[in-house]
């Protein structure tokens, strides 16, 4: 699959990727992918409900709990991640960047899916690319995973238990279950 998507879509490098998020690059980092519904990514003015406060303190404690100090906190809200970059300074202990494209909808049946090749690689693309490169993956999200963030890691052959619940900050029962890995 991977020899398939750098043939087809020809992937940016990870370092590229990097320097765009990171402004260079780092050694090892982790991510934090918070899934909003679509009709957040739409309207990028709303703030983030209380629920995804609550829920992006867990997340951040967990990488903090996790001692992962370079953490990327990607989440098609844009109030999302002023929240965390805000929650990040209280915390300490860990350099919080947030993706620096506004997410978008690639697929044809959503607002915004005509999308030119830079505002694809800002927006999805970098995301993608560093989601695999990620030593943890902390998936956080109201109802279920992502699909974009588990097919990253997916791709990337990233062992199950880096692949956590940023809640519960443990192993991500509802993943496991949804790609029946793990006995």
């Amino acid at each position: 699959v991977g020899c398939a998507m750098n043939f087809l879509f020809k992937p940016p490098s990870a370092e590229r990727a990097m320097e765009y998020v990171w402004g260079g690059k780092v050694a090892t980092f982790s991510v934090i992918h918070h899934r909003v519904h679509d009709k957040i990514m739409a309207n990028q003015s709303a703030a983030a409900p209380q629920e995804d406060s609550d829920e992006i303190w867990k997340a951040l404690h967990c990488a903090r709990r996790l001692n992962l100090s370079n953490v990327l906190f990607l989440s098609g809200s844009e109030a999302a991640k002023d929240l965390a970059l805000n929650m990040s300074q209280q915390i300490g202990g860990m350099r919080l960047v947030v993706s620096k494209g506004v997410a978008k909808h690639a697929a044809g049946s959503h607002e915004g899916a005509n999308v030119s090749r830079k505002e694809f690689e800002s927006s999805v693309w970098n995301d993608y690319v560093l989601m695999q490169q990620a030593e943890y993956l902390l998936l956080l999200s109201a109802w279920h995973f992502s699909g974009f963030a588990t097919t990253a890691a997916s791709m990337s052959f990233m062992p199950d238990g880096k692949i956590l619940d940023a809640v519960s900050c443990g192993a991500s029962k509802t993943y496991m279950r949804r790609f029946q890995i793990g006995a």
